[in-house]
């Protein structure tokens, strides 16, 4: 299931109001059983057409919305702006527009905009409400429906999806009628269209339309080029051709009867690349890139969950992996399931262009397994003095214990609970408790029991944190990311909680990163955007080889600003990193002349440089510590006891890991 980020008074507040309601003649809905049912397709019974599709167009600038307005012409949207479309559907000129009074869709004389709703001219407000999405329009029977996608979550853990299902609320005169629900059907992509008999949305990374009694399927999107996370509008063109927005292009999709080309000619067959529930926009973005541009096309497939991504690549339904948690790739690798990268990419591993650290962290016994499209760089943050005064690093975890013992201040602990802190200080990683070579483990080290004993020192709960909190740091962060080569310059500046009597320390404002010193050595933690690895028993290692090599490219790692945009992080290439830095000290140069941006584009990548193995929370190692600890820090056992359970349950997993 998909996890979104809710939370606990949210959560409330929506089981309260209702799933949904809205002005007019609408009635709040209850649960998803009072729902009477429209009508139900069953799971599985969906006939798969053949497909072409193609980028029609292609943009500079993101476009925003695609709809066909009133008059029946196709318009195509961008920030401020609005065009038709040509019969080569093409933008013929653009002209300014309103961005707030810009249908998101339109279907004949009804529009449906961020806030409202516009039958015939008249406007009928909506309300948001918690777990509730309105996305456009479908017609059924000669009725046209509001369609509205619920998600119901966990009343325990708020950030799990439970289910996910398709409200339509028919549109009257005066508003919307009483629900109802299409089974069968769930249009998760947040875009849909309709030209009055079939009706288009998007699940997953498919297409589908439907007419009510049947479900046709147009097939995984990806592999030509469209980035589902950037959709934006689905319009029915004629018969069985329709037109999707994804980013700055326009596909043009066309159902065909019999068997169509492949999309990638017919020369082999597409490299699946299997994702647990989410991907992140860079690695959306270069994949239209890559699948816009190559002959070899990778499609994506998500499987909603971890154990369903595990029981794909044991099924052999996939030839790569990617995850935002290289913990999860270390398991595979564990097991056999990868390939060694060394054997499907080793030109580019020996070629000295990627940074030979991040390589190492990637390689288990003398192997490389995985390899990241990007990663920031991660750490824990104190006082620049403070740092200084150590000589940038603290030599064990009794060293930064006594360190903080001897702040001024110790309200940094009110800036989070036990729990928050505990996540915080793994974030940094497990690896100096792991030796994946030997398959053995020592949580009974001193330094891991002590880092336990330093959680439970934060607060008891999130009501302490809320009456301590602050506009500024605490003096102590526990863990902090460094996003580009000058980040490290960018630290915030410190401020006491309220009612600790100064508004900042006397340590100065300057923050700094230094390595978590639970770490081997005391290095730094690489934060990938997303680690890649290729199946073993793939017969398609030309293809995946093709992609990484492109990914690890200065083609793709050159994208700078598509890196630093979407929060990706800092490129993998050597060429890439030094490039990256010259033009963020060149931007930060004309506002802070006095600072000398060679010496600290250098210093960046020193840093960088010295980071040695992955951080992160998806490994199964991880999992175990996180419940173990939690444990103790609910008073259910001691330190030590937690790390008793923790180093025998580990052992056991790296056993089974062989």
């Amino acid at each position: 299931m998909r996890r979104r980020r809710i939370t606990a008074f949210l959560l409330t507040l929506g089981m309260i109001a209702g799933l949904f309601s809205a002005c007019g003649e609408t009635k709040e809905t209850g649960d998803k059983e009072k729902i009477p049912v429209l009508f139900s397709i069953p799971e599985g019974s969906e006939e798969k057409l053949t497909v072409t599709g193609k980028a029609v167009y292609t943009g500079e600038d993101e476009l925003t919305g695609l709809y066909r307005d009133a008059a029946g012409s196709i318009c195509v949207r961008r920030y401020g702006e609005v065009s038709l479309l040509n019969d080569a559907f093409q933008p013929v000129e653009w002209k300014t527009a309103a961005e707030e009074e810009s249908p998101r869709v339109v279907y004949g004389d009804l529009e449906l905009r961020q806030d409202k709703l516009v039958v015939r001219g008249k406007e009928i407000p909506l309300e948001d409400h918690f777990g509730e999405e309105k996305i456009g329009f479908w017609s059924f029977e000669g009725i046209t429906y509001l369609v509205t996608v619920v998600s119901e979550y966990d009343i325990v853990n708020i950030e799990e999806e439970t289910d996910r299902y398709t409200v339509l609320y028919p549109v009257t005169e005066k508003g919307l009628g009483d629900p109802v629900r299409a089974e069968g059907l769930t249009a998760s992509g947040g875009v849909t269209g309709t030209d009055g008999r079939w009706n288009y949305f998007i699940d997953g990374q498919s297409l589908f339309r439907t007419d009510g009694k049947t479900l046709q399927d147009f097939g995984n999107l990806t592999p030509f080029g469209v980035s589902i996370s950037a959709l934006r509008g689905v319009v029915p063109v004629d018969g069985d051709r329709v037109l999707l927005l994804s980013g700055s292009n326009l596909f043009l999709f066309t159902a065909g009867e019999t068997r169509a080309e492949e999309p990638n000619g017919g020369k082999r067959r597409n490299v699946v690349l299997g994702v647990e529930y989410s991907y992140s926009g860079f690695l959306s973005d270069i994949l239209t890139k890559y699948n816009l541009s190559s002959d070899s096309k990778v499609e994506v497939k998500e499987y909603g969950s971890i154990e369903k991504l595990n029981l794909a690549l044991l099924s052999k339904e996939v030839d790569m992996v990617a995850s935002i948690d290289a913990g999860v790739l270390e398991g595979y690798a564990a097991k056999g399931l990868l390939a060694p990268l060394d054997d499907v990419i080793g030109e580019t591993i020996a070629s000295g262009e990627i940074f030979p650290n991040i390589l190492d962290a990637g390689r288990i016994n003398g192997k490389v397994y995985m390899v990241p499209d990007a990663v920031m760089l991660g750490g824990m943050m104190l006082p620049k003095t403070v740092v200084e005064e150590k000589g940038g690093r603290f030599a064990d975890m009794k060293d930064l214990i006594a360190t903080l013992d001897g702040l001024e201040k110790q309200s940094f602990y009110y800036h989070l609970t036990k729990e928050q802190a505990l996540t915080n200080f793994l974030h940094n990683g497990v690896s100096a408790w792991v030796d994946r070579d030997k398959g053995t483990c020592h949580f009974e080290d001193e330094s891991f029991i002590a880092m336990l004993e330093l959680c439970g020192r934060y607060a008891p709960d999130q009501d302490t944190v809320f009456a301590n909190e602050s506009s500024g740091k605490p003096l102590f962060i526990p863990f902090r990311r460094m996003e580009d080569p000058i980040g490290y310059l960018w630290l915030d500046a410190y401020e006491d909680v309220k009612g600790s009597g100064k508004t900042t320390s006397s340590y100065g404002l300057d923050g700094r990163l230094f390595p978590s010193p639970t770490e081997k050595d005391g290095e730094f933690a690489l934060l990938p955007d997303m680690v890649f690895g290729v199946a073993e028993y793939s017969d398609a290692k030309e293809g995946a080889g093709e992609f990484l090599e492109w990914l690890l490219s200065s083609a793709c790692q050159d994208l700078t600003e598509e890196m630093t945009v979407n929060m990706a992080g800092m490129p993998v290439r050597i060429d890439s990193f030094r490039k990256l830095a010259e033009e963020k000290a060149a931007e930060a140069s004309a506002y802070y002349p006095r600072i000398d941006w060679e010496k600290a584009a250098e210093d960046g990548l020193a840093l960088y440089q010295s980071a040695d193995h992955y951080g992160g929370l998806g490994s199964e190692i991880s999992k175990i510590v996180q419940e173990e600890g939690l444990r103790y820090l609910h008073g259910e056992i001691t330190a030590k006891q937690a790390a008793e359970y923790i180093q025998n349950r580990v052992s056991i997993y790296l056993a089974e890991q062989g």
